[in-house]
């Protein structure tokens, strides 16, 4: 993924992830990977990575771990209650999706502590992305018009889960 100049590649192959400065046309110092017991290191279980332009996210397994941008982790969030797959963060809030279902968490000092959404998420079973832009949350939920596979944008806010409109 892209963000801020700096291209994040995913290889697959080698467990790892390594970003490249398109303004300065060189690969950075930053490295994370499933290799040797390093604090960059995440493991095989890693389901999703995101970025807010200065710090790096990762899902390994149930924690969310934070890494800086050159690739040194800075936390080892609390364990998370679940598996989940996919996820978008602003400013310490996160939305999180185990495919059937969204869960809202904000930094703590203490870790993580998971927020009541208080909007009704019951009628969203098949959710497929999470991504986030400026300060609000996005979600791509897929249904079925006319039995055909349809893919439905929603809009929530950390300033207000009890509400999600569609986009």
């Amino acid at each position: 993924f892209y963000s801020d100049g700096l291209l994040y590649i995913c290889d697959a192959g080698l467990n790892a992830v390594t970003c490249f400065d398109t303004v300065k046309k060189a690969f950075t110092d930053f490295a994370v990977t499933t290799r040797s017991d390093s604090d960059n290191r995440v493991s095989t279980q890693a389901s999703d990575m995101k970025t807010d332009g200065e710090k790096v996210y990762v899902i390994d397994g149930n924690l969310i771990k934070v890494f800086t941008e050159n690739g040194h982790e800075v936390s080892k969030k609390v364990p998370l209650s679940g598996y989940y797959y996919d996820f978008s963060v602003i400013d310490g809030n996160y939305l999180l999706s185990n495919g059937t279902g969204l869960y809202a968490f904000t930094d703590t000092p203490d870790g993580l502590s998971q927020v009541q959404i208080t909007a009704d998420v019951q009628s969203f079973k098949d959710i497929s992305a999470v991504t986030s832009y400026e300060k609000d949350f996005y979600f791509v939920n897929n249904t079925m018009r006319s039995s055909s596979p349809y893919a439905e944008v929603y809009k929530t806010s950390p300033d207000n889960y009890g509400k999600i409109d569609q986009s």
